[in-house]
């Protein structure tokens, strides 16, 4: 008796909190820092129950916005169903919109109140359902709700990683208008749309290459190799898009730019494709590992590079994402818990009671740990994957459009004749611009600010004249 009073003494203070011999409530658990154990107990305390009281509710939404709604992913959606709190709704609405069953998403989404911080993304998945459905007032009535809350969220919370989160959701919230006009072909409005997202947004430098697309569309192919040049900023050198290699290609051949194009292709075939072989023959060795490309992750940037080149920009983008972040932050705490119980039950007797419920947290924080390695290693492994196909199937497309600068090319010899000029060399003249773009004309001038705004001159040389046969 005396060892084991001299025992509790050298436990941390919040370990003297808890009453060691009968199994800790949530509430208690929560007390003592244990949050993710707490959520557990609270799930599984509220599904026993017939009628939940509204106290009991409270504390499971607290805990929900402590660990995230992920948290509760691996838990039983018909059990879920049953707990009417508005994290719990998000959840089984962002679930049932997964998996296209509108109506279900709406009802569940609809019930998230406007206070609550998961309201923002459950605005933006009603504007994504009413968009699907063509309801563009509706669409319109909930991208505006989704702007202002993330923006107003932002700027109220002090966590760098929710602040993050909310201000790329904002993004999201003009994106997603971008997006919808330019699938519905409404280009020239979807190029406006672009133009409202400031420079400074997280997700600006991928929505470069959206924004040549709708350029290329309205035949404004300067503009979109303006655009498309700006990645070649050493700014942007941590940004890399085997796309914008494709429609730069596309955009000089459309000009009868055929040289030009063809350089282009050439590098794509001397750079990426290579490249890629080596990268898929590396990862295809570690396909079905369930922690590979979760370690891959937490390499230095220095040791990815080292791996190879594209692992250590893939990753940088991965990372850079507030999905992988909060990921990451959410296993550091998952971690930490586990580790100060399992310190608490190594001092305790082989016969306390209390060992029993503690190896059981134990073993739940272990799944937890397990289940958020296994979802940033699948993410991370879908990322990579995606790339190495999006890059053959780029490789295709530009085999076509050499094949079709071959042909071309011998449709003139055949013909006798030659485009208008050799190479367009550019002129002012050449360059569009709106009532609301002001032309400025460089002249080895360089400003970080006019990043994305770039447009080349190239006046089209798709015109043809006869060859002058040869005097003799």
């Amino acid at each position: 008796m005396k060892f084991l009073f001299i025992l509790l003494l050298a436990l941390p203070v919040w370990a003297q909190e808890i009453n060691w011999k009968d199994k800790p409530d949530a509430a208690q658990l929560a007390e003592a820092g244990f949050i993710y154990a707490a959520l557990d107990a609270q799930v599984r305390h509220l599904a026993k129950q017939k009628d939940q009281e509204s106290a009991d509710l409270e504390l499971l939404e607290e805990l929900v916005l402590k660990t995230n709604v992920e948290a509760l992913e691996d838990y039983d959606r018909g059990v879920l169903s049953k707990m009417h709190v508005a994290s719990v709704h998000f959840l089984l609405g962002r679930e049932a919109w997964k998996e296209k069953k509108a109506k279900d998403a709406q009802k569940w989404l609809v019930n998230v109140p406007r206070w609550h911080r998961y309201y923002p993304e459950a605005r933006l998945l009603l504007a994504d359902m009413a968009a699907d459905a063509g309801a563009e007032g509706e669409r319109e009535a909930f991208e505006d709700q989704c702007f202002e809350a993330a923006g107003k969220r932002a700027e109220e919370v002090n966590s760098p990683l929710l602040k993050r989160y909310y201000t790329v959701l904002a993004e999201d919230c003009i994106t997603i208008r971008a997006r919808k006009l330019y699938k519905a072909a409404k280009y020239t409005e979807a190029i406006e749309a672009y133009a409202k997202i400031n420079k400074r947004a997280y997700k600006w430098p991928y929505l470069l290459l959206e924004k040549a697309w709708a350029f290329y569309n309205v035949q404004d192919y300067n503009r979109s190799l303006g655009l498309l040049v700006t990645y070649k900023s050493p700014l942007l050198d941590s940004y890399f898009e085997p796309e914008a290699e494709v429609l730069t290609a596309l955009s000089y051949f459309r000009l009868c730019l055929y040289d030009d194009s063809l350089v282009v292709i050439d590098q794509f075939y001397n750079n990426y494709k290579p490249r890629t072989e080596a990268l898929e023959g590396m990862l295809n060795a570690h396909k079905n590992s369930q922690t590979h490309f979760f370690e891959l992750m937490q390499l230095s940037p220095e040791q990815r590079r080292q791996l190879h080149p594209f692992i250590g920009q893939l990753a940088a983008q991965i990372g850079q994402r507030p999905r992988f972040a909060l990921d990451q932050a959410s296993l550091v705490k998952v971690k930490a818990e586990s580790d100060r119980l399992a310190q608490v039950l190594q001092t305790l007797p082989s016969n306390h009671r209390a060992r029993g419920w503690m190896k059981d947290s134990v073993a739940h924080l272990g799944a937890v740990k397990e289940n958020l390695v296994g979802r940033i290693n699948y993410h991370a492994k879908k990322d990579m994957f995606e790339f190495i196909s999006d890059v053959y199937a780029l490789s295709e497309e530009l085999f076509k459009v050499k094949l079709e600068i071959i042909s071309r090319k011998k449709d003139l010899v055949y013909g006798s004749k030659k485009l208008i000029s050799d190479r367009g060399r550019g002129s002012f003249k050449q360059v569009k611009s709106s009532r609301f773009e002001q032309f400025w004309k460089f002249h080895g001038a360089f400003w970080a600010d006019e990043l994305g705004d770039f447009s080349f001159g190239l006046a089209n040389n798709c015109s043809t004249v006869k060859k002058e046969a040869p005097r003799e």
